[in-house]
């Protein structure tokens, strides 16, 4: 998802990323630091913003969902 990022100085474009997974399994795991290893591998000139992920666990179902915010380095 495209958005912006929004400074008292600053106004740029960011890329909000969500991943929503049915684990077969208990013992799978999948958190922000995956994600964002997967999309650099893609885009290497990214990094993740700071406090941007979000990553839920409904209760004691499988599903897990990793939302986070990139940006590019230049």
């Amino acid at each position: 998802m495209r958005t912006f990022l929004k400074t008292e100085t600053l106004h740029y474009p960011i890329l909000g990323i969500l991943v929503c997974l049915n684990f077969i399994n208990d013992t799978e795991v999948f958190e922000e630091k995956h994600l964002l290893k997967t999309v650099q591998s893609v885009l290497p000139n990214i990094q993740m913003v700071i406090n941007s992920s979000i990553i839920e666990r409904r209760g004691d179902k499988k599903i897990r969902s990793v939302y986070l915010e990139v940006e590019k380095l230049d």
